[in-house]
């Protein structure tokens, strides 16, 4: 196995390196049944480099002639490369307003392996993979943007973990209540009724911002981190960019959020 590993190693740098990796090693898996030439042009349409694929497949052994069970064979390997490749990895983030969709598909051309996914589909995929904690942090929230996190915040808490909500602006002890953020949280907090887990919610309440960072974190593991806020404007309308955190900055940023809960007030009572 360790020989198959370094034999497609600098086949999974190629596929590291398109516009989503993930669905590329998807494609190839479909691909593989088909023979070499089925995989060569899915890793083509993925956006693999055309003038260094033919001979990282040869060097993978995935060349011309191939039998389908060794070509099988590659791409499991690939599979697990490109994964480890990815845990590691942080990536660029954007919020993508309608007026810069056309720039947007010249920088992903100009650029193809940064990725650069849009804000939403982000925080949606970090939310969902969320199993035992989530955690989402933001001075400004809306109920449009946090009426889409209020499944996985039903599952985490019907399972037992623990959803905390870090902001700001909650009660009268602030000079200027946010009545949206108001309205975000009564919303989690109505999806968590019922349910075992905890919800913890925690805000500044005096003067000024006092909480600007933006932030969602899934089990410690996946995290984002950027000038997004959890609102409409934030995940759609407005330019923003952040980036995704593998678990290696995930966790420490998950234990960072965690002392700023202990900092913070807790203005509603905790479940």
């Amino acid at each position: 196995m360790a020989s198959l590993l370094e034999a497609v190693t600098p086949l999974a740098d190629l596929v590291a390196h398109t516009p989503d990796p993930a669905a590329a090693v998807a494609g190839v898996r479909a691909a593989a049944p088909g023979g070499p030439a089925a995989v060569a042009a899915a890793l083509t349409t993925a956006g693999a480099d055309r003038r260094l694929l033919p001979a990282a497949l040869a060097f993978a052994g995935a060349g011309p002639g191939c039998p389908q069970s060794e070509l099988a064979a590659v791409a499991g390997a690939l599979e697990v490369l490109v994964a480890q490749q990815l845990a590691g990895r942080v990536s660029l983030v954007l919020t993508v307003p309608e007026f810069l969709t056309a720039a947007h598909a010249r920088f992903l051309a100009d650029h193809p392996g940064v990725g650069a996914r849009r804000t939403s589909g982000v925080i949606a995929d970090i939310a969902a993979g969320a199993v035992r904690e989530l955690t989402v942090a933001a001075p400004f929230l809306a109920a449009v943007a946090v009426e889409d996190l209020l499944p996985d915040v039903r599952r985490v808490l019907g399972a037992g973990g623990r959803v905390t909500v870090l902001t700001r602006a909650l009660t009268s002890r602030c000079p200027e209540p946010s009545g949206a953020n108001i309205a975000a949280v009564a919303a989690v907090r109505a999806a968590g009724d019922g349910r075992p887990g905890s919800l913890r919610v925690r805000s500044w309440e005096g003067p000024g911002l006092g909480v600007h960072l933006k932030a969602v974190v899934g089990d410690r593991a996946d995290g984002y981190l950027g000038s997004a806020n959890v609102t409409g404007g934030g995940q759609r309308d407005h330019v923003e960019a952040g980036v995704r955190l593998p678990r290696t900055l995930a966790a420490p940023l998950a234990d960072w959020l965690d002392l700023l809960a202990v900092a913070l007030t807790a203005p509603l009572p905790e479940r």
